[in-house]
C-alpha cells in the first residue's frame, strides 16, 4: 500500500492550496508517498476519485500542483486535470 489514507476532496483541496513548505504541509498531512523525480519531489495524496500531487525542490519548497480526477468509464482509465484556482 502506498498510502494508509484516503483523503476527501476538501482535504485534496487544502493540500493543493496550502502555502507552506513540505514540512509544514507534513505536520497537516502525513507525505507518505514520496518518489524522487530528476532533482525534485513529487508527493501524491490520494482519494477516492482524485489525487493530488505537488512537485517540490530538494529544500521542500512547493514548484508545481496538481490535482487530477481519476475514473475508469468501459475498461478504460480517464484522467483529467482538474481547475485549481
Amino acid at each position: 500500500m502506498l498510502a494508509s489514507k484516503k483523503y476527501d476532496n476538501t482535504e485534496l483541496e487544502s493540500i493543493i492550496q496550502f502555502q507552506g513548505n513540505m514540512e509544514k504541509l507534513g505536520e497537516l498531512y502525513p507525505l507518505e508517498c514520496v518518489r524522487k523525480v530528476g532533482d525534485d519531489y513529487r508527493i501524491s495524496f490520494l482519494g477516492d476519485d482524485r489525487v493530488a500531487i505537488i512537485i517540490c525542490d530538494k529544500h521542500g519548497e512547493k514548484l508545481l500542483e496538481i490535482s487530477l480526477s481519476c475514473l475508469v468509464q468501459n475498461r478504460t482509465l480517464v484522467i483529467q486535470k482538474l481547475d485549481n484556482h
